[in-house]
């Protein structure tokens, strides 16, 4: 049976035996606390036709356009600094092959598939897309939080990398 992540995400059993296994921690780190009105656009399925905008987040399609950037930015620094002996070339060609692993990794520990709401029928929430824009939206999010921002996006993804 799954237990409860600290921030009320489901961590099924199979997935800290993953990610122990991969060198990460048994226990992973909390992923930065999303205000209410954050967590409902982050958790509706993009194909939901337009919501109201929420002030200060907008809708999920914008959290997902601004997590995008900051994701991979946050990604590629988290790394560069744990990876010094990569040079320029080296360090683009191992963050091009470890992010879309790096991305499924932690959505699967968090549990945030099960957390969608507004899922069509026969969506796979596993596909790559699919999981790169459940992180890319939950990180806009964190960005768009005035009490988190984006230095907690930075620190957090470099606590996950």
């Amino acid at each position: 049976m799954a237990h409860q992540h600290p921030n009320n995400h489901p961590v099924p059993p199979q997935a800290h035996a993953q990610v122990h296994a991969q060198g990460a921690p048994a226990r992973p780190p909390d992923a930065p606390r999303l205000a209410g009105e954050a967590r409902l656009l982050v958790f509706v399925h993009h194909s939901v036709p337009d919501a109201p905008m929420q002030e200060p987040y907008g809708d999920n399609r914008r959290l997902a356009a601004l997590g995008r950037r900051w994701l991979k930015a946050a990604y590629v620094a988290a790394v560069a600094e744990k990876r010094r002996d990569l040079a320029g070339g080296a360090l683009q060609g191992y963050v091009d092959n470890t992010f879309a692993g790096f991305v499924d990794r932690w959505v699967t520990v968090y549990g945030w598939r099960q957390q969608l709401y507004g899922t069509p029928a026969g969506a796979d929430l596993n596909a790559p897309q699919e999981t790169l824009l459940i992180f890319e939206t939950y990180a806009g999010a964190v960005v768009a939080q005035k009490d988190l921002g984006h230095q907690a996006l930075m620190e957090w993804i470099a606590s996950l990398v």
